[in-house]
């Protein structure tokens, strides 16, 4: 496979994901087409000089979420990961639940119950959950140590838990 067969996959291959997860960084389409446009244009400039990698995916991500906090600080001009009074449309977690109606009934009451949890807990379960990252992997791109995101991740769930059974 040649460089541009082998970048052409990744793309194809791990666009959704990017899109999805920018989006529930920034809220606004553009910025996060631009970012994951440069994130690929950085990768295929860059191409001769990168290391290898044992998760694309994991690295990706990683580079979309530092190429969005760039733009943030540079621009200013969107909001990164503030709740907004429980307004949070980013989360998706459960699109390949059969649509089946209990499975649309509990999609339902689910994005109501992520709505109610911090941003931050949002994203961690995002993380774990959609994006199947491992703690480590998520802590590496919040910034924190591999304790504190099993923390976060914990009471997210407990939260979450809690919602569900009330």
């Amino acid at each position: 496979m040649d460089d541009s067969s082998a970048f052409e996959y990744i793309y194809r291959t791990h666009i959704q994901s990017l899109y999805r997860y920018g989006m529930s960084l920034a809220a606004d389409e553009d910025i996060v087409t631009d970012a994951i446009q440069d994130v690929f244009t950085d990768i295929w400039h860059k191409r001769n000089r990168l290391g290898p990698t044992d998760n694309v995916k994991f690295y990706l991500l990683k580079s979309l979420k530092n190429r969005l906090f760039r733009m943030a600080a540079v621009a200013s001009r969107f909001e990164v990961l503030e709740e907004k009074d429980g307004d949070y449309s980013g989360i998706y977690l459960w699109e390949d639940i059969e649509n089946k109606e209990e499975g649309e009934v509990f999609e339902q009451k689910l994005s109501v119950y992520l709505t109610e949890i911090s941003a931050r807990q949002q994203e961690i379960v995002r993380l774990r959950f959609y994006e199947n990252l491992s703690h480590q992997q998520i802590a590496e791109i919040l910034q924190m140590s591999q304790q504190s995101a099993k923390n976060l991740l914990h009471r997210a769930i407990e939260s979450l838990r809690k919602k569900i059974t009330a």
